[in-house]
């Protein structure tokens, strides 16, 4: 697969030696957005709603200009139990898994979230939308996806906030309409806009119930006592 290759030849972070991310302002310039998404425009984000299972989905994708592939991609979901909303992460493979991904809103503190599986497109990560994460990309310019190439090079992809805050009150709207929803998913679409000095919830680091860890702790059953040679 050609993102194996990109992944490994294109170096826009720096150095690292203790297993991290170090998430630069260095972008790759073979990225583009798709020539023609399907779904509800917002400047480079797009919304896509199903009302059949009543699953909304705000994303955007960066795509190898050269190759016309997906590189990587960030969605915004309505993928809880109860409705509750989460943003994915989706990485390209032939990154360093157990490093995880990390990202980066403008200046605000680097956030390091673990993969949870890969899949033929890519490597994921999710988190829950708490009101502090929604406000941050609301208010944002720039979210930078920062993974770990094979070499022990950081790469840092580029995202695009703007048009975010319109498509988020528009995703709000369509979600709300299906019916009742978590307390995780609401937000006052109205007070997006105020600043926060708060950073972004620490909870976003642990991983998410949204599916088990593989490498969860399985229980055992009790040993069995030896049996008495008499009986």
């Amino acid at each position: 697969m050609s993102t194996l290759k990109v992944i490994a030849g294109v170096l826009v972070g720096a150095a690292i030696t203790g297993g991290g991310i170090w998430l630069s302002q260095n972008t790759p310039n073979f990225l583009s957005k798709p020539k023609a998404p399907q779904g509800q425009l917002f400047e480079g984000w797009v919304l896509n709603c199903s009302n059949e299972v009543k699953k909304c989905s705000l994303s955007q994708t960066l795509m190898d200009s050269k190759s016309n592939q997906r590189v990587a991609n960030i969605s915004i979901g309505n993928l809880g139990p109860k409705g509750e909303s989460f943003m994915l992460l989706n990485a390209p493979l032939g990154i360093v898994v157990a490093a995880g991904v990390a990202y980066k809103i403008d200046e605000q503190e680097q956030v390091g979230v673990p993969v949870q599986h890969c899949t033929p497109d890519g490597c994921h990560a999710a988190l829950p939308m708490s009101t502090n994460l929604q406000k941050a990309l609301a208010n944002g310019k720039v979210l930078r996806l920062g993974v770990l190439a094979p070499d022990r090079q950081s790469l840092s992809l580029e995202f695009n906030l703007k048009g975010f805050k319109e498509g988020l009150e528009a995703y709000h709207e369509k979600v709300t309409a299906f019916g009742p929803v978590n307390e995780i998913t609401k937000v006052d679409t109205k007070k997006l806009s105020d600043q926060s000095d708060s950073p972004v919830d620490a909870e976003v680091s642990q991983e998410t119930n949204l599916a088990p860890a593989k490498n969860a702790e399985k229980k055992l059953p009790p040993k069995e006592q030896p049996k008495n040679k008499n009986e």
